[in-house]
């Protein structure tokens, strides 16, 4: 078909020119002005848009058409119409097809024509419509030949190639150092960018990761791959892995560029097309060799907010953001001489702000100067999206801060550039009884405390890069450039002093202190074995009292190793039966008759006991406590069958124990299985454990109580119980603790003054009374007129495997 003389745009006219896919533009009133021989192909000489119709054979194929050519609305921001219609080709089945209908504006702007594209897909599906589990995807890979599979972990960008893959990228797995970036290394220069982006936005669940791009093997030669890739996601909706699929498409591929006439010009097409039919609401350009603005479609009104006449004749650098020039000045230059750019940039807007753009420039086809035409993409919300997703893989959803890899890779950071003669210091907070606020109220006002504990540490130290969050309730601050290790601690002291405060929880005040653990170190040292030296003197200074900073000591990390240990060998001990109990007398006072005895633990190994102020505390830190207190229960209960009736015993209850939801049916099972009533049973727990009494835990004191069995506070007057817990909770007595007993031999008056009020206390509660730690007739004196009920301690035996007294 003759062209009619026509003003429309002439970069338009010469695309659709070039367009091997059938292309019709027709004049404002619907008159034929250009069609080339593709479309005369598909529906004949002459055939307007219309004559379409006739190859579509399904009603809502129809319909989608017929929506496309209805006309275009130039008012409209995206005036292209565009639909999926199948159609059959004369002697051909029917086949997917795009269907373009696209607006035509001459230099004024005005209307000039429309363009009618239509594109075959690739494939034999409406685009749009695969989705495949991860289970459909690695059973493909099973049965199709020359497919691979791959796993790669987000996080930490491990990746795992099947064989397949290695095979195809022409590689032994030797070769390859296993992560995302030497993946990318091996794809295809020119398809880098694009399988970057395309990887980016399924991360960010924009869209599925599908893809055709080429391999660079080692021996350079190329292949072209298909890939298919699924995100998976934990519980939060963070993505964690990515699982997929590669499959050698190279034959398939050059077959199809053999079709279409070789490499180049299918990739001109493709070009041509994209700016046609998908880029009708991006901005297209022209850079002369000059790096002036030639020419600017008028949608850079809508995206940038400049008019056409503002940029043609300026250097496109005008337009750039300071930062991006250098490198889009080495993109137009490689692009001048027959190369292609791609580059995501920031071009500035009127009002001096900025918008992120993709953009691809190449040498104009048929241009008889240097002349470069390119597009550009809004992809603001796709790099806003991609920021947000790196700022969340690295950092605590609480608080906001690091999380521990990112503050061990920026403390490595800092300790190799530390100078020779300066320090890096490591903080490490732990809120004291946070777990208590966890336990008592709920985990969302735990974590409530966390971030304003975060957010008043990051304001005193001044720089929240220096700020982060490790494991559990911890925080993290590293300090660099120390003169010398006492400076640690006066940052340490003003953090314990300022950061505390007031905070209202679910109608409670609370305060929780800070006990700070600090560790230094020099240009080279290991950031992991600081952070964990840091942690280990923070457990000390919480062990010391809390509320209080220390600093590492060697010693401690011996002493940690030396612990674990312990603990591995209690699990034994368990195990083989090496633990039993001893048994102290407690007696009536004055007379000294015996009443009952305490229960306590004893570890007798093959080789001697073992001390038990060495084993007690490592089996509470690590929650072994528990497994002590009900492997001795039952063994109790049979000894305590064993004696006359009117003698009672008593056991001990750790906190972690007294939290066991189901301890109040073990404690009746084993008094079942004994044959023993429970009112000859003494618990005994102290006043920390009662700091955290639930709901739960308050149900199962009280059954225990009202089948019988006696609740005592254990070392009562050193702990934090409230009198309120004597009055709510069912307790039957309290144990004086020893080092009021103490005190009394000594004279101190205090002490003395202390035991006369608590047992005037008790008295006035109806409570039982025992004074523990009685080792001179002189203590057992003074306690008795006191009125203390009950007395224990060496004066009236030690602890023993026998019942002695």
């Amino acid at each position: 078909m003759e062209r009619s003389e026509v003003a429309m745009d002439p970069i338009a006219l010469a695309l659709a020119s070039s367009s091997v896919s059938p292309t019709h533009i027709a004049d404002t009133e619907g008159n034929p002005v250009y069609a080339n021989a593709a479309w005369t192909s598909l529906v004949g000489a002459g055939a307007p848009p219309s004559a379409l119709r006739s190859l579509v054979a399904d009603e809502e194929d129809l319909q989608r058409l017929d929506d496309v050519l209805i006309g275009v609305d130039v008012q409209s921001a995206d005036p292209a119409r565009r639909a999926w219609v199948r159609l059959a080709a004369p002697s051909e089945s029917s086949r997917w097809w795009t269907v373009s209908h696209i607006p035509a504006f001459g230099a004024d702007g005005e209307l000039v024509a429309t363009i009618t594209a239509v594109v075959l897909a690739l494939g034999d599906s409406q685009p749009g419509q695969a989705t495949w589990s991860e289970q459909d995807a690695l059973a493909k890979a099973s049965q199709i030949a020359q497919m691979g599979v791959w796993d790669w972990d987000i996080s930490t960008g491990a990746l795992w190639w099947s064989e397949q893959i290695y095979s195809i990228f022409g590689l032994e797995p030797q070769e390859f150092p296993a992560t995302y970036d030497a993946f990318i290394a091996h794809v295809h220069p020119d398809d880098r960018r694009e399988v970057q982006i395309r990887v980016g936005r399924a991360v960010e669940g924009i869209e599925d990761y599908s893809l055709r791009h080429r391999v660079l093997r080692p021996d350079g030669t190329i292949r072209y791959v298909r890939e298919h890739g699924l995100v998976k996601r934990d519980r939060f909706g963070t993505p964690v892995r990515m699982l997929g699929t590669v499959n050698d498409v190279t034959d398939e591929t050059e077959r199809e560029l053999a079709r279409e006439g070789a490499h180049a010009a299918l990739a001109a097409s493709e070009e041509r097309y994209r700016l046609l039919a998908e880029n009708a609401s991006d901005i297209v350009w022209q850079i002369g060799a000059d790096s002036k603005i030639a020419w600017v479609s008028d949608s850079v009104r809508m995206v940038l907010g400049w008019r056409p006449d503002e940029m043609v004749g300026r250097p496109a650098m005008d337009f750039l953001h300071p930062e991006d020039r250098e490198h889009v000045a080495r993109d137009l230059s490689a692009a001048l001489v027959g190369g292609a750019a791609r580059a995501e940039i920031r071009l500035l807007c009127p009002d001096g702000s900025t918008r992120w753009m993709a953009s691809h420039l190449h040498v104009a086809p048929g241009a008889k100067t240097n002349m470069l035409v390119g597009s550009l993409r809004d992809i603001g919300d796709e790099v806003a999206a991609r920021q947000e997703l790196a700022h969340a893989v690295g950092h605590d959803l609480v608080t906001g801060l690091a999380n521990r890899h990112s503050t061990i890779n920026r403390l490595e950071a800092r300790l190799a550039s530390q100078q020779a003669n300066r320090s890096v210091g490591v903080l490490c907070i732990g809120i004291d009884s946070l777990t208590a606020i966890n336990d008592a109220i709920s985990h969302t006002a735990g974590d409530r405390v966390l971030a304003a504990t975060a957010a008043r540490v990051v304001g005193l130290i001044g720089d929240a890069d220096l700020v982060g969050r490790g494991s559990g309730n911890e925080l993290h601050v590293i300090l660099p450039g120390l003169r010398a290790p006492a400076d640690a601690g006066l940052t340490a002291e003003k953090l314990r002093r300022d950061v505390p405060h007031p905070m209202n929880l679910a109608g409670q005040q609370v305060a929780p202190t800070l006990s700070i653990g600090i560790a230094t170190g020099a240009r080279g040292d290991d950031a992991e074995r600081l952070l964990r030296d840091a942690a280990l003197a923070m457990r000390q200074a919480k062990q010391k009292g809390r509320n209080r900073f220390e600093y590492f000591d060697p010693q401690v990390g011996i002493e940690a190793l030396s612990q674990l240990q312990l603990e591995a060998d209690i699990r034994s001990g368990l195990q083989a039966g090496e633990f039993v109990p001893w048994f102290q007398p407690i007696v009536e006072l004055p007379s000294g008759t015996v009443v009952g005895y305490e229960a306590l633990v004893r570890w007798i190994r093959p080789d001697g006991p073992v001390d038990a102020w060495r084993f007690l505390p490592v089996a509470e830190r690590g929650l072994l406590i528990t497994e002590l207190d009900l492997a001795m229960l039952p063994t109790v209960l049979r000894r305590l069958a064993e004696t006359a009736e009117g003698i009672f015993m008593s056991v001990n209850v750790a906190a972690s124990t007294l939290r066991r939801p189901t301890y109040a049916d073990e404690v009746l099972s084993a008094a079942a299985g004994a044959g023993v009533s429970l009112d000859r049973l003494h618990l005994e727990v102290t006043e920390t454990a009662l700091l955290d009494v639930t709901p739960q835990v308050r149900a199962g004191m009280e059954r225990l109580a009202a089948a019988g069995a006696s609740w005592y506070v254990d070392d009562f007057g050193t702990g934090y119980s409230s009198i309120s817990h004597l009055r709510d909770l069912p307790i039957a007595g309290l144990k004086l603790d020893r080092s009021f007993v103490a005190g009394i031999e000594a004279g101190d008056d205090t002490c003395i003054n202390l035991a006369d009020g608590l047992v005037g206390l008790a008295d006035g509660l109806r409570l039982d009374t025992v004074a523990e730690g009685i080792e001179v007739a002189e203590q057992a004196e003074l306690l008795a007129d006191q009125g203390w009920a009950h007395g224990q301690g060496w004066l009236y035996g030690k602890p023993s495997p026998e019942l002695v007294g």
